[in-house]
C-alpha cells in the first residue's frame, strides 16, 4: 500500500534581489578593473569588520582578492594544526608565505604601500 504521508516539496529558501545582484556585479567588475593593474604590488587592506592585512596582491577574480601575506613559520604551523599558545614559541626569522582569500564585498579600504 502506498504511503499516505506527504513529502515536503522542494522550494526556494532564498532568492537574491535582482537590483542588489545587478549592483553587486557592477561592483565586482569595477573592483577587478581597479585591482588588476596592481597585481604583485604591496597593499594594506582594511575589511568592513575592522581587520587589517598587509601583503601582495597575487590574484583577483569575480569574488575574491588573493593576498599573499608573510607569517612566522611557527604561527603558520600552529594555525594549520589548530594549536593554542603558539605566541611564546614562534621565531620571527622564519617566515612562510600564505595566500589569504578576501571576499571582495568585505573590502573597505585598500591602500597601496610603496
Amino acid at each position: 500500500m502506498p504511503c499516505s504521508c506527504q513529502q515536503p516539496k522542494p522550494g526556494i529558501l532564498y532568492q537574491g534581489d535582482p537590483n542588489v545582484l545587478g549592483k553587486w556585479k557592477t561592483y565586482r567588475d569595477s573592483m577587478q578593473e581597479v585591482l588588476q593593474p596592481h597585481l604583485h604590488r604591496t597593499v594594506r587592506i582594511t575589511l568592513d569588520n575592522g581587520n587589517m592585512y598587509e601583503g601582495t596582491i597575487v590574484g583577483v577574480d569575480g569574488s575574491f582578492l588573493l593576498l599573499e601575506v608573510m607569517m612566522p613559520t611557527a604561527v603558520a604551523q600552529a594555525a594549520q594544526s589548530g594549536a593554542e599558545g603558539y605566541a611564546a614559541s614562534h621565531e620571527h626569522r622564519n617566515y612562510r608565505n600564505v595566500i589569504l582569500p578576501l571576499v571582495l564585498y568585505e573590502l573597505l579600504v585598500i591602500t597601496l604601500l610603496l
